[in-house]
């Protein structure tokens, strides 16, 4: 009987051996230092990453850049635990046909100064979200072309936009083809919230050429946001404004004509001069809504928001010619070229 019952258990601890053997196995989500050790081994003295823990949780911040003008074909997956942020303040532009793929059910964070842009005018993602990672934009860019700038298809996906732009070609900010889109997940989409700003090209209408301060073709979110075609330095392209954050996309194949790269509208009572080591902004009638101060370039250098008639900035920017452009309260702007050290 004994020999009889031995066999049997002998039998069962096999087909239990066989059956954990056989049956799917879970990825497992990578922790922060995993991470960390991902990047810094495929991106060698590009990338810094720092882990910091605290109460259950770890954020790996990511800064740093590409080198000059080098472009990769893809991020290595992020497989982002549960109780991980990864802090996007990093520069990545992709030229395959996904920029940063995610999986997990973490966080990734593009925060103010990171950048994820895929380069190829075709079917391309930016932020490719196989998983429910939670997809937040508060500062920075994220840019697609004929692809979603943002695509996460988990269940239980989110995207949040509350600063910075994101941008990609469509007919719309949310759906397939479109800006933003999270198909199996009908409110994974939280909406454009805050000063972020979402704009989408309707380049499928076949128009290259815009006149300089039209929004054909152009939809973007909240409303309240100011987006039109436009000129600032060098650069020609979508520009955008909502509160404190304000910006141009730029390079893309359009022409954009009347006005000039810069424009100096400077209605009366409205004076832009140094002072002390200072740019200031005095406006003699409408109050100020925000200063946005540019290199010559159209690279956005600092924005100042404001609710009275006088800015004051430091002038400690690398750059002897500013483009300063002053949004009043009435949503009148005044861009003018500016000279360190000769007024304007």
């Amino acid at each position: 009987m004994k020999t009889k019952l031995s066999i049997i258990n002998c039998q069962l601890s096999i087909l239990l051996i066989v059956a954990a053997f056989l049956a799917p196995m879970r990825m497992q989500a990578d922790t922060a230092e995993q991470i960390r050790q991902t990047i810094t081994t495929s991106f060698v003295n590009i990338y810094t990453v720092t882990v910091k823990s605290g109460g259950g949780n770890d954020t790996v911040t990511v800064t740093g850049g590409m080198p000059g003008v080098t472009y990769f074909n893809s991020f290595p997956l992020l497989n982002i635990d549960a109780n991980v942020t990864v802090l996007w303040k990093a520069t990545f532009l992709g030229y395959g046909a996904v920029a940063i793929p995610l999986a997990g059910t973490g966080v990734f964070e593009v925060a103010a100064g990171g950048i994820v842009r895929v380069t190829q005018d075709n079917n391309c993602i930016a932020i490719n979200n196989t998983g429910d990672v939670f997809v937040k934009v508060s500062g920075g860019t994220v840019r697609a072309t004929k692809g979603c700038a943002i695509y996460s298809t988990g269940a239980s996906a989110k995207v949040s936009v509350s600063d910075g732009v994101v941008f990609a070609y469509g007919s719309g900010i949310n759906g397939e083809g479109n800006v933003i889109c999270t198909p199996n997940n009908a409110n994974g989409f939280t909406g454009v919230t805050g000063t972020g700003v979402a704009i989408a090209w309707n380049q499928a209408a076949g128009n290259t050429a815009y006149a300089q301060g039209s929004n054909t073709d152009l939809v973007w979110a909240p409303a309240v946001a100011t987006v039109k075609w436009d000129k600032i330095g060098s650069d020609i392209g979508i520009s955008y404004v909502n509160g404190a954050n304000s910006g141009i996309v730029p390079y893309l194949p359009v022409t954009v004509s009347g006005g000039s790269a810069i424009e100096k509208v400077e209605p009366a009572g409205i004076n832009i001069f140094s002072q002390n080591g200072n740019l200031i902004v005095d406006s003699k009638t409408l109050a100020i809504k925000t200063v946005s101060v540019y290199d010559i370039s159209g690279q956005l250098l600092k924005t100042v928001e404001s609710r009275g008639n006088y800015v004051s900035i430091p002038l400690s920017f690398n750059s002897s010619i500013l483009i300063v452009k002053v949004l009043m309260a009435d949503g009148t702007i005044v861009t003018k070229k500016f000279r360190i050290g000769r007024g304007g």
